[in-house]
């Protein structure tokens, strides 16, 4: 943790972590980032990759991108929060199966503060449902008394029919 009483926060879309924890490891270290946000980690719920940074004292919370089949071809997507020792992570169930994106919450803490996540990854065009449960994701973390971050990534093409 950073010697200051501010968290300093990063969001990188991974495209697989696994073959990039050593890199990562070393920017956080260099930057001194806090709290990673990860969008794209292609993992499993089974992750060695998690369970390294587990292992050395990180806390993580992670979102594995559900299988559609049952292969073993790479399970694209998948999100995730990773926080160095002090800072403790809570998922947070806002009531929500979003269909048009891939969402975890969680309450980050760290010594008296507080704030909410959402990190948010959104594959293919955007469309009205996207809007829909955003605006739904939103309004329910809203109601929560700490400070909220979203952050992620929803791509750049838009539906022609929105």
């Amino acid at each position: 943790m950073s010697s200051s009483p501010e968290l300093v926060f990063a969001h990188v879309n991974i495209r697989s972590l696994a073959n990039k924890l050593d890199d990562l490891l070393d920017v956080r270290r260099d930057l001194a980032i806090d709290v990673l946000f990860l969008g794209e980690t292609w993992h499993e719920a089974d992750s060695v990759s998690f369970s390294c940074l587990r292992a050395d004292g990180f806390q993580v919370m992670d979102r594995p991108r559900p299988r559609v089949r049952d292969d073993l071809s790479t399970n694209y997507g998948g999100v995730a929060v990773v926080a160095v020792p002090g800072v403790r992570l809570t998922r947070l169930d806002v009531g929500i199966q979003c269909e048009s994106y891939e969402l975890l919450c969680v309450c980050l803490t760290s010594a008296s503060s507080s704030c909410v996540a959402a990190i948010v990854y959104r594959t293919g065009p955007v469309t009205s449902a996207f809007f829909t449960e955003l605006s739904d994701v939103l309004d329910r973390i809203s109601t929560f008394n700490d400070p909220i971050l979203v952050v992620g990534d929803v791509n750049k093409q838009l539906a022609k029919n929105y």
